[in-house]
């Protein structure tokens, strides 16, 4: 017997919630002479993804998925996020041009590995926690 559920609506979900996030990813930089390893900001890049702050979360399974968290990340399976990862959020008034225009942006830290979420052995979307750095 099959159900019918796929991972479409999931995604269209995704897209019409998504906001205009920037991500630093955090790379592991080793010291050929010492060995010693750093972790240094690469380059931003623009990412699109359903962002909520713990505060804006009310229902009570989504808490779950914050375990503790500040915020919560959802992006579409084929989005590369990773630990580690900062999260720049522009939290403020968003104009409808090609970029966001901010009063005040909030960064956050990957601290988990982020998880993938499967429907019937098809990814519907990949979350992360959050953790406000600043």
């Amino acid at each position: 017997m099959s159900i019918g559920i796929t991972a479409v609506p999931f995604q269209k979900m995704i897209d019409n919630f998504s906001k205009q996030i920037t991500k630093v990813p955090i790379i592991k930089v080793t010291d050929n002479y010492s060995g010693d390893e750093t972790l240094t900001e690469d380059d931003a890049s623009i990412l699109y993804g359903a962002f909520y702050k713990s505060t804006e979360i009310t229902n009570q399974e989504y808490m779950a998925l914050l375990d503790n968290a500040d915020a919560l990340l959802i992006v579409k399976p084929d989005v590369v996020i990773e630990k580690n990862d900062i999260i720049i959020y522009p939290d403020g008034a968003i104009f409808p041009l090609s970029f966001p225009i901010s009063f005040d942006q909030e960064k956050y830290r990957i601290d988990h590995v982020p998880i993938l979420r499967l429907l019937a052995g098809t990814p519907i979307y990949r979350y992360a926690r959050l953790f406000k750095v600043e």
